[in-house]
């Protein structure tokens, strides 16, 4: 990509195999994602960390094909996937667990191509009973559905969960990983078509609801008036106050897994 702009800006052509640095890894890409994420990258929305021109993808498995001098967390042949930023993991945020507040975070790009190089530390060995195509989407979805139901929301047995765009690449790990927790999920979506795919995904409730509806009476009645322990919000400001209202006011967190 060497311009900002719809489809068109992307292209096919031929370049060098990149070199891995010292603390770098050359991966063979065997599948890569296509996320919203590249979508505003490549129509300018979101420039951080962006350098035209650029290979867009960072949902990204694969093979190690070759390792740098300094790199000992995997070695050529192993199958992995990747986080998608990198960050130093050496700075006062990486050391509390706070890795997205990192001064070197820098988003992975290169997946589009046939190979990539990455730092070592944004690599995870992949199990042989994934493939690519499912393993290249785990960092960017439920790495972050496990940030959110794990580490911010510390969701426990017996909580109520609402997760709100539920049937997104955000929403579907998110309601799997509070239902192994142990909680009650109510799922939040638009789409009347979606509501038996949400139930067999695990929800225990189905709310639809259109943008800028309150729905919070109807997420009420299901709570018995108490409202949900946790909220996880993964679409923002035109559910945000729905979501708010949905809230018990002594419950465990409000979040957004977006951020």
């Amino acid at each position: 990509m060497r311009g900002f702009g719809g489809p068109e800006v992307l292209r096919i052509e031929e370049v060098p195999t990149p070199e891995p640095g010292a603390e770098e890894v050359l991966l063979r890409v065997g599948a890569c994602g296509v996320s919203y994420h590249d979508v505003v990258e490549r129509n300018g929305t979101y420039r951080a960390d962006m350098k035209l021109p650029v290979v867009l993808g960072y949902e990204i498995a694969g093979t190690v094909e070759r390792v740098g001098a300094r790199v000992t967390s995997v070695k050529p042949g192993d199958r992995v996937c990747c986080k998608v930023f990198h960050s130093c993991g050496r700075c006062r945020f990486c050391r509390n667990g706070m890795e997205t507040a990192c001064p070197e975070r820098r988003a992975v790009h290169g997946g589009y191509a046939e190979y990539v190089v990455v730092p070592d530390e944004v690599l995870v060995e992949l199990p042989d009973a994934l493939d690519f195509a499912t393993g290249c989407m785990l960092g960017p979805t439920v790495g972050v559905a496990l940030n959110a139901v794990r580490d911010t929301a510390h969701v426990q047995l017996g909580d109520t969960v609402l997760i709100s765009g539920a049937s997104g690449g955000l929403g579907l790990p998110s309601i799997e990983l509070a239902k192994a927790a142990g909680a009650t999920v109510i799922a939040l979506t638009r789409s009347t078509a979606k509501v038996q795919a949400l139930r067999k995904a695990g929800a225990d409730h189905v709310v639809v609801g259109g943008d800028g509806r309150d729905f919070s009476s109807e997420v009420m009645v299901l709570t018995d008036g108490a409202g949900v322990d946790v909220v996880i919000d993964n679409v923002g400001s035109m559910v945000f106050t729905a979501c708010f209202k949905s809230w018990r006011w002594a419950g465990a967190t409000c979040l957004s897994a977006s951020c």
